[in-house]
């Protein structure tokens, strides 16, 4: 006979109102105005989480591993005869590891659910200092699980607005994905715009993560979606004559890209993204179009559901940004500048006292923009508020983003994270680390002064970053640009470009290319993308 034990989140629940409450109770570490004070007390209440018997919380605490899946699985209801199975099935695993006995059972648990599995439990759950701190991208995963997320969709590609988007690993995504859509994790990250996936996590966050977990797990989703009333079922309900009208909102924006049936746009306030459908109606200078009519920078009025879908578009005429090339720039006591655009019209703007103004990816000043340069000029009516220009003379910074296939330019992101693509004289001249080299010496990431001429790159001074890394070899790939992937202690994997002239020791002893093993534990010493140096290096 199958026995059912309490689920975990009501057992806690019954523990602490039948003794002490501390949902009831101000911890002493946590005032009233603390910033994660309403999502610590409903984990506390909920017995989604507990607090210390010196009535603190101590929010700012660091959370590892074994204590996140702890309070993770306690969203889960849980079996008796399951929890006996999954010690059955993996106490020779966990019993070599120095645990609790409630720390095996949360293990055990992990694994049978698959949150986790046992390679981990292996070589990655302790560290030289214990268990291993917990980070937000394993939390992610953890958490979507106890969701419901199901497995499946690992092959998509998604879209973040993150600044650090490329730094979730693409195994992780569509859990990231599931919580963004759940309320769970902000799609526009922290006040860097960064979603931090290596950040480690305290308790007082992971209060919060749990908190509108549980909301979105009972009906109470934090993102609140527009409802399509069936017409079918709810025809002989009381009022059924009176069907809710879906709500739209007015959105007016700069479009900054297309992606398959997204469009990535700026509103002057955040970044966003929208899905565009076969239903979508597309106005382009006054006619009808069709997704090939979507082009970067145009300015558009959208009508937008709650969903996110585009019911409208269409392309603003209203010159409100103008795209040119400076004609004249006069900084005397009434100052103006007036723009030539693609269609020859030139157009003057008043010039207001202070107006921003960004030149090359770079916060800067009016002086700093000269005749020729290419500008994007917002205005109000006559008034030139801000100013975006890229220089045709003079010096640019930046980190190398890639090369087109045809080698005529190159991609560079600048300080405001921007990436531009600077077009390149015939005999530019290269050099990397202070030598001559050619363009295909060059790395992404290398650091880069670039010197302008004509508004093309005639001189790239090039500097290579020097960073380390560490993990088991997971991967080789032998080919003109060979690439080695390797695990990181943390689970993550990365992959990087081995160097024509890599240096491999083992034991003191040099190797080559082919000497190398799947799993060898190797130290990396990197330039840019690029290994020069690998430390092959037993592990215990």
């Amino acid at each position: 006979m199958e026995r059912r034990i309490v689920p975990l989140i009501l057992l806690f629940a019954i523990i602490f109102t039948s003794s002490i409450s501390f949902g009831e109770r101000i911890f002493t570490d946590v005032p009233d105005d603390h910033w994660a004070y309403r999502y610590i007390k409903k984990a506390v209440d909920l017995g989604l989480m507990d607090g210390y018997d010196d009535a603190t919380f101590r929010p700012n605490d660091i959370i590892n591993t074994v204590e996140a899946l702890s309070y993770i699985t306690r969203l889960l209801t849980v079996y008796e005869d399951e929890i006996i199975k999954a010690r059955e099935t993996y106490d020779v695993l966990l019993n070599d590891a120095q645990l609790t006995e409630d720390a095996r059972n949360t293990l055990a648990i992990a694994l049978y659910r698959g949150f986790i599995d046992e390679e981990f439990i292996k070589s990655k759950l302790f560290t030289e200092d214990g268990i291993r701190k917990a980070i937000k991208v394993e939390i992610s995963r953890y958490l979507a699980k106890a969701m419901g997320y199901k497995e499946g969709e690992e092959n998509i590609s998604y879209i973040f607005l993150y600044n650090d988007a490329s730094e979730i690993p693409i195994s992780e995504q569509p859990y990231v994905k599931f919580l963004i859509d759940q309320g769970v994790l902000d799609k526009k990250g922290d006040e860097n715009r960064n979603f931090n996936p290596n950040q480690q996590i305290t308790r007082a966050i992971l209060a919060k993560m749990l908190s509108q977990a549980y909301d979105a797990m009972n009906g109470k989703s934090i993102i609140e979606v527009e409802r399509i009333p069936d017409l079918e079922k709810e025809k002989d309900a009381p009022n059924a004559d009176i069907v809710e009208e879906p709500v739209y909102e007015e959105i007016s924006c700069t479009i900054l890209m297309a992606i398959r049936d997204y469009i990535v746009v700026d509103t002057g306030d955040a970044i966003d993204a929208f899905r565009i459908t076969e239903d979508t109606e597309i106005i382009v200078d006054g006619e009808p179009s069709g997704i090939e009519g979507i082009e970067s920078h145009m300015n558009v009025n959208l009508l937008v559901s709650e969903e996110k879908t585009v019911k409208r578009m269409e392309k603003v005429t209203d010159n409100r940004l103008i795209h040119g090339i400076i004609k004249s720039l006069y900084l005397g006591e009434e100052p103006y500048i007036e723009v030539e655009m693609e269609n020859g019209e030139i157009r003057t703007f008043i010039l207001s006292e202070n107006p921003e103004v960004v030149l090359d990816g770079r916060n800067s000043y009016l002086f700093s923009l000269d005749e020729g340069d290419y500008v994007i000029v917002e205005s109000s009516e006559d008034k030139a508020l801000f100013i975006t220009g890229e220089s045709r003379e003079g010096r640019v910074l930046g980190i190398l983003d890639g090369r087109t296939k045809d080698g005529n330019s190159i991609l560079v992101k600048r300080e405001d994270g921007t990436v531009y693509e600077y077009y390149l004289h015939e005999e530019v001249i290269v050099n990397r680390d202070s030598s001559r080299v050619d363009l295909k010496a060059l790395r992404d990431s290398d650091e880069l002064i670039l010197m302008l001429k004509g508004g093309k790159v005639y001189r790239i001074d090039a500097f290579s970053v020097p960073s380390e890394d560490k993990g088991y070899i997971r991967s080789i790939l032998i080919s003109d640009e060979p690439v080695l992937t390797i695990e990181r202690e943390d689970g993550n994997k990365v992959s990087y470009y081995i160097s024509n002239r890599v240096l491999i020791v083992r034991d003191n002893r040099i190797l080559n290319l082919y000497d190398l093993r799947l799993g060898d534990f190797a130290e990396l010493k990197i330039r840019s993308d690029e290994i020069v140096n690998i430390s092959i290096i037993e592990k215990e």
